[in-house]
């Protein structure tokens, strides 16, 4: 069931209604993917375009947004690790037109960046934005632990930094780490 309104911060998020509140626990609970292929403009069932949509708006309204230091982990190619570093040196804004799914711990990220991955040229990624518009859903989510943020589709961001970082991990040891400084648009 959806959390009271007494249990709302004044910084962050509105309770959901109890249909916002089923679009973000199926979304948790594996239906990330078809909500992506719906902002991607792909096919969807009707009922998880509907419920996309829903989450899609109840993310984007500044009402319900916080600011707060998130960070995605990630698998990439080196075609991306090309791609962030060009738009570093370019000043030229990242996009993610889906939703994208963020943690405010770190560890969490690091474990994502390090999952088992049948991609011969997978590079584990994380982004790091330190002032990301996101509304924290653990409270929502199937997977309270994982101190999800979703930040709405379109969001754009400015990479300001990268390095590569030492965690020891299954795939090796080095994590490229992007930072973003900047207010994402």
């Amino acid at each position: 069931s959806a959390k009271t309104s007494s249990q709302s911060r004044s910084r962050g998020p509105v309770a959901p209604d109890a249909a916002t509140h089923d679009a973000i626990f199926n979304y948790t609970g594996g239906a990330y993917r078809e909500f992506g292929d719906f902002f991607k403009g792909r096919p969807t069932s009707p009922e998880i375009a509907e419920q996309a949509k829903r989450l899609g708006d109840y993310l984007n309204d500044p009402a319900n947004q916080t600011e707060t230091k998130a960070f995605r982990g990630m698998q990439g190619s080196d075609a991306d690790l090309e791609r962030f570093g060009m738009a570093m040196m370019d000043d030229e804004p990242l996009s993610f037109p889906s939703l994208a799914s963020w943690s405010a711990n770190l560890g969490v990220t690091e474990n994502y960046a390090n999952m088992p991955t049948s991609k011969k040229d997978a590079r584990q990624i994380i982004l790091e934005v330190n002032n990301l518009r996101g509304v924290p859903i653990s409270h929502l989510s199937q997977y309270s632990k994982e101190e999800e943020v979703l930040a709405g589709p379109g969001k754009k961001y400015r990479v300001k930094d990268m390095q590569e970082r030492v965690i020891p991990g299954k795939f090796g040891d080095r994590l490229p780490v992007f930072r973003s400084s900047g207010r994402p648009r």
